[in-house]
C-alpha cells in the first residue's frame, strides 16, 4: 500500500487549525493570569509573619493568605494597619458594640464569661502593662485585639482599640495548616544556637 502525502490546502488547514488551539490556549493562560492578578489585589494577599507576639499559632517567617474583604469576627486573625508603614497581626478578642472585656487575675473576660483561649501560649498569663486587672467597653466600629503569647505581645493593652477601617485583611483559616515553615526553621535556630 502507498502512503499519498496530504495536499496543500489539508496542510494549511491543518496549520490553521493548530494555530488557532495556540491562540485559544494563550488566551487561556492570560485570563487565568488576569484574574489571579486581580483577586491578588483587590481580595488576597500573603504576609509573612515577623516576631513573637502569635506563638504558638503563627512563627517568624510563617506565609499566609489574607482576605481584604472577609468580615471580621471574634477569634479571627487579622492584619492592622499602624500608624506607620508596619502591620500588626492578632487575634480578635471582641469586635461589637458594647461587649465588655475584662482582664484579671490573668485571664481575658468578655461580657462577664471567661473565655476560653486554648490558643495562648502556656503558662501566659495575660495582664496589662500598669496594672493588674482593667476593663474595656468597646464603642462602635472598634475592635480590641491580643496577640496569642501574651507575655510577649504589644496589642489593645498598648495601643487601646482599633477601627474596622484599620484592618487590612482576615487570615483565611485554610492558609494556617500550611504555615509550619517558621515553626520548623524556630527550631532549627532554637537547636542551633542554644
Amino acid at each position: 500500500m502507498y502512503k499519498i502525502n496530504d495536499s496543500l490546502v489539508e496542510r494549511q488547514t491543518a496549520k490553521e487549525k493548530s494555530d488557532r488551539y495556540f491562540l485559544l490556549w494563550v488566551a487561556i493562560i492570560v485570563a487565568i493570569m488576569t484574574v489571579f492578578m486581580a483577586l491578588n489585589q483587590f481580595v488576597f494577599f500573603t504576609v509573612q509573619v515577623k516576631g513573637q507576639s502569635m506563638q504558638p499559632t503563627l512563627y517568624t517567617n510563617d506565609l499566609l493568605v489574607a482576605n481584604r474583604v472577609k468580615k471580621v469576627e471574634r477569634g479571627s486573625i487579622i492584619i492592622i494597619e499602624g500608624e506607620t508603614n508596619y502591620w500588626l497581626i492578632k487575634r480578635v478578642i471582641a469586635c461589637k458594640k458594647g461587649d465588655k472585656i475584662e482582664i484579671k487575675d490573668g485571664y481575658v473576660y468578655l461580657n462577664e464569661e471567661k473565655l476560653n483561649e486554648s490558643y495562648v501560649l502556656k503558662g501566659g498569663a495575660t495582664r496589662w502593662n500598669d496594672s493588674q486587672n482593667q476593663m474595656v467597653v468597646l464603642g462602635a466600629d472598634e475592635i480590641f485585639y491580643l496577640g496569642d503569647n501574651r507575655e510577649n505581645s504589644s496589642d489593645s493593652r498598648n495601643y487601646g482599640t482599633c477601627k474596622q477601617s484599620q484592618v487590612v485583611g482576615v487570615v483565611e483559616n485554610w492558609s494556617l495548616p500550611v504555615k509550619g515553615i517558621g515553626k520548623f526553621f524556630a527550631r532549627v535556630k532554637e537547636k542551633l544556637f542554644s
